[in-house]
């Protein structure tokens, strides 16, 4: 049964005695809820609204018309996030960046929770709906998952320190590309960086010039790489401390 379908079952109750003084519609009350499949509860329906309309034009002889809406209260700000990251999974796909606001709101996701809470301890905000970041403000959605995944917890709090550390938030060390080479940076050397010299020798870098350098390495496919090859040749280039030799796995 298509969604269309399942609305115009669920509607049980047509009132001609509800007319607007134009007097072209009538009041539709639906009062069935509807199980949609892979949900843990009934919900009232949620659906495409070009399938909603569609069945409610059906109802009205195939006219246009308008529908007063009762509103249902009674969820938490965090219940209603949750439910859209729940009805991302059954129905059409939101974006990565969308899908992980709703866990964030939630609060339900111990992996965005535990990445959350590491980013707040550190200074930083995950500010996945902001067109242009500012200072300590990260809007990479991907590739912080995956050098979350990449380093676990304590490596991952460890990144963002140096991170801090060296670059005190600048938004061109917090880019997709640069957060990516630096989270394989850290995996790769992270028992031979002391951190107070790794901060001194890395804040002597450009964030800049890694992002332009490493998109213009055609050397490999894997993003994370090209970053994290010119992190590491510019890291040797500086002062102080011994040089790292090239453990990178191709």
């Amino acid at each position: 049964m298509t969604g269309a379908e399942r609305i115009f079952d669920a509607i049980t109750q047509v009132r001609d005695d509800y007319v607007d003084a134009a007097g072209d519609y009538r009041l539709i009350t639906i009062s069935t809820p509807i199980a949609q499949a892979g949900d843990e509860m009934p919900i009232t329906p949620l659906e495409p609204l070009p399938e909603l309309y569609a069945a409610l034009r059906r109802m009205n002889g195939d006219k246009d018309l308008m529908v007063p809406c009762r509103m249902h209260y009674g969820l938490s700000y965090a219940e209603e996030a949750e439910l859209c990251w729940k009805l991302d999974q059954a129905k059409s796909r939101l974006t990565l960046a969308q899908s992980i606001t709703a866990l964030k709101e939630a609060g339900t996701d111990e992996e965005i929770s535990a990445i959350l809470r590491l980013m707040e301890v550190n200074g930083f905000k995950w500010t996945l709906d902001k067109d242009i970041p500012g200072e300590y403000e990260i809007r990479a959605a991907r590739a912080v998952l995956s050098a979350y995944r990449l380093l676990g917890q304590d490596a991952f709090d460890r990144m963002l320190r140096l991170l801090a550390g060296a670059w005190q938030g600048a938004p061109s060390s917090l880019k997709g590309g640069f957060l990516s080479g630096m989270a394989l940076f850290v995996k790769t050397y992270e028992t031979e960086l002391v951190d107070r010299t790794a901060i001194k020798r890395l804040s002597a870098i450009d964030p800049e010039e890694v992002i332009r350098r490493g998109k213009t390495d055609f050397s490999t496919n894997r993003a994370a790489l090209r970053y994290a090859r010119v992190l590491w040749k510019k890291y040797n280039c500086q002062r102080g401390g011994r040089k790292l030799a090239y453990r990178f796995k191709e």
